[in-house]
């Protein structure tokens, strides 16, 4: 599953934002059962990082798929 967008809360109540799409600010996005990975590009070299939220830490997570935009466009009759 492709994942265009994450917003994200945490604990500390900062707000967190991502996008594979549009405004590009990550390259991956990658969600599973206990966990939330962003693949970044860092600094002039563009040297791959990993950045991860665990999902015990955050309040609140929302996103948006490739796969969800398909399910939203397919009929529903």
């Amino acid at each position: 599953m492709s994942v265009l967008w994450v917003t994200m809360k945490d604990i500390a109540g900062k707000t967190y934002k991502y996008s594979t799409a549009g405004r590009k600010n990550a390259y991956s996005i990658v969600i599973t059962e206990d966990k939330i990975t962003i693949g970044l590009e860092r600094g002039e070299d563009k040297i791959p990082t990993s950045k991860v939220f665990l999902k015990s830490n955050l309040i609140f997570y929302e996103y948006t798929s490739d796969h969800l935009q398909q399910k939203r466009t397919e009929p529903r009759f």
